[in-house]
């Protein structure tokens, strides 16, 4: 009998899934009730994988954070550049780019906000907003 084949792409696309799935609870909890009061433990619930999986993709509470944060900004970029390109004129180039910033502004909103409270009462976190 000869051993199961190991195949690294499912298991990669496993993990690639579990981290979007930790990134995507973890912005809805603090969305709704701000960084401090949600657990590792909550993010993990909502996100179907155990603590452990959180901390193995982020380290930490913090760690989850600043991906949290990085993830949000990278998704915003993206979507306003992909508005800017849908258009070939560059006055409605201009003018989808500048709607789609402020969409996600209103978006991102509450995550500045958190982002703010969390570098008042840590710091150490101040860096990732460049506030000191």
């Amino acid at each position: 009998m000869s051993p199961r084949p190991y195949r690294l792409g499912q298991r990669a696309e496993t993990t690639e899934r579990n981290r979007h799935r930790i990134l995507e609870a973890a912005y809805e909890l603090i969305a709704e009730a701000g960084f401090h009061p949600v657990s590792v433990d909550a993010v993990a619930d909502r996100a179907g994988v155990t603590r452990v999986t959180v901390y193995r993709h982020f380290g930490s509470k913090r760690g989850l954070f600043e991906a949290v944060s990085s993830h949000r900004m990278d998704q915003a970029k993206l979507a306003r550049l992909d508005q800017a390109r849908a258009h070939p004129d560059v006055v409605e180039a201009l003018r989808g780019f500048l709607r789609e910033s402020c969409r996600l502004m209103s978006e991102i909103g509450g995550t500045l906000r958190t982002s703010l409270e969390v570098a008042r009462h840590e710091p150490e976190v101040a860096h990732i907003l460049d506030l000191g």
